[in-house]
């Protein structure tokens, strides 16, 4: 699961590049890549985030040793940064309504990120720290085009 998001996390940085250069299919490209990590982070945030292999998912025995807790949280934690992700390509592209989603996604990662810092800090882990990583990139990306877009 590590590897696909790190292949679509490149392709999305490669859109942006290539959309930045106004290399044609750059916009095309950026749409996909941004909508595909949307999907992978939706529907499987709880693999990723707790260690499950793909071909595991069905299993019982995939899932005993992780609380219902931690899969609750980490499927909630994928459905916000499913979110926060279309108000960043909403905004790169600068289309209608971009703020507003924008803020909606970040104001939906603002508590995951407080509460998975609150949650790490007293015992460390590596789940709490994944969710912590991501979501401060999330948010930094997206506070970054919410100032640019203020300013610009």
């Amino acid at each position: 699961m590590r590897k696909v998001e790190i292949v679509l996390i490149l392709l999305s940085v490669t859109a942006i590049i290539l959309r930045c250069f106004a290399i044609e299919g750059g916009i095309l490209l950026t749409l996909l890549s941004f909508s595909l990590l949307s999907i992978f982070y939706l529907l499987g945030s709880f693999l990723l985030l707790n260690g499950i292999p793909v071909k595991r998912t069905f299993k019982k025995d995939a899932y005993l040793q992780v609380s219902w807790k931690r899969i609750l949280w980490s499927v909630l934690v994928g459905i916000v940064w499913s979110m926060a992700l279309p108000g960043i390509l909403f905004s790169l592209n600068r289309w209608w309504g971009a703020q507003m989603m924008l803020v909606t996604g970040l104001l939906l990662v603002l508590p995951v990120l407080i509460i998975s810092l609150f949650l790490y800090v007293p015992r460390p882990s590596a789940f709490h720290a994944a969710i912590l990583i991501r979501s401060a990139v999330l948010f930094s990306i997206g506070f970054a085009f919410f100032v640019s877009q203020i300013w610009l």
